[in-house]
């Protein structure tokens, strides 16, 4: 596994929904072709140019393509059919020092008018409802968004934002050429439409795409195999789980919620991979040692202290057994 030194790994997969693994509808990821992800959200995201990426026979790419490989096939071992649809990961490799990872998000947009203030004239293209309920216009269309245009599609949407976000509610007013969606009080419109933006004509809402970003430089942290098969099982289980399509001020709320799921899911699936179910402890130890100032850090932050996450980790694994 020494092909892990110096490489940031991208993991891309196409998800239709997986019962078990994320109960939630087939929109709430967009698919993305390695084209897609080069040529657009790139770009988009601010994500690295393609050319710093690896070519598909390093060593290191092929390291991390066993790992994610071998998660993949026991959660389609658990799955069944309901994951034949679902393309076993491929994993993408770039050199960075950074101690970072994350999921990259896309976007969806609702081809249905979103109505901001009644009051005024004036429409912008493209309005936002923001993952902690906030409601803000867009100055440009974003490159790749999945779009819903069926009444089917932006009925079944609204009804999962509703449930899904607790004070920031949608409706749908109207119907054919005269329908639209009506964000209720709790979406907390930005000032700065009142009286100024009548509509937008496309909303958007961020959803999860199909790549996880996980840099090098974790492997600063994460020094042995376990603990970096334990990195990428955490970051797969973001995706699985569709956290990047959930509320992030219920996901605050709640304490990091998603952050520990994430941990929970990744402790079982490397245990059953053979790896040591307590590597993401020494994870978060080696974490703290060379960042000791992420001890004791805020539990309204997205990422709450080590310290609970490894007491976490501890239960987890000790069920186990």
């Amino acid at each position: 596994m020494s092909g892990f030194a110096r490489a940031i790994f991208v993991i891309s997969t196409v998800m239709a929904g997986t019962p078990g693994l994320a109960a939630a509808a087939p929109w709430m990821w967009a698919p993305a072709s390695k084209d897609d992800f080069f040529n657009e959200l790139i770009p988009e995201m601010n994500l690295p140019h393609r050319w710093e990426y690896l070519r598909n026979d390093h060593p290191t790419v092929i390291a991390v393509n066993d790992v994610a490989s071998r998660i993949d096939r026991h959660l389609r071992d658990q799955a069944g059919p309901a994951m034949d649809a679902v393309p076993v990961p491929t994993v993408v490799v770039r050199d960075h020092e950074d101690v970072e990872a994350w999921a990259v998000a896309a976007r969806l947009c609702l081809d249905i008018p979103v109505r901001l203030d009644p009051s005024g004239a004036a429409q912008v293209e493209f309005a936002e409802v923001t993952r902690d309920g906030g409601i803000a216009p867009l100055r440009r269309q974003y490159a790749r968004c999945r779009h819903l245009r069926s009444d089917a599609e932006v009925g079944a949407f609204v009804s999962w934002f509703n449930a899904e976000h607790d004070d920031c509610r949608l409706e749908i007013v109207g119907s054919g050429a005269t329908r639209e969606i009506v964000p209720g009080p709790g979406c907390a419109p930005d000032a700065a439409i009142t009286g100024k933006i009548a509509r937008a004509k496309v909303m958007t809402v961020k959803v999860n795409a199909p790549w996880v970003i996980v840099h090098s430089g974790i492997t600063r942290v994460a020094t042995t195999p376990d603990q970096q098969a334990f990195v990428i099982a955490h970051e797969l289980a973001h995706y699985y789980r569709a956290h990047y399509a959930r509320s992030l001020r219920r996901y605050l709320d709640s304490g990091g919620s998603h952050e520990a799921e994430a941990d929970e899911l990744a402790t079982e699936w490397i245990a059953a991979l053979g790896f040591d179910p307590l590597a993401g402890i020494a994870f978060f130890e080696n974490y703290m040692r060379l960042f000791p100032e992420s001890a004791g850090a805020r539990q309204d932050t997205a990422h709450p202290d080590p310290c609970v996450r490894a007491e976490n980790i501890a239960r987890v694994a000790a069920g186990l057994r």
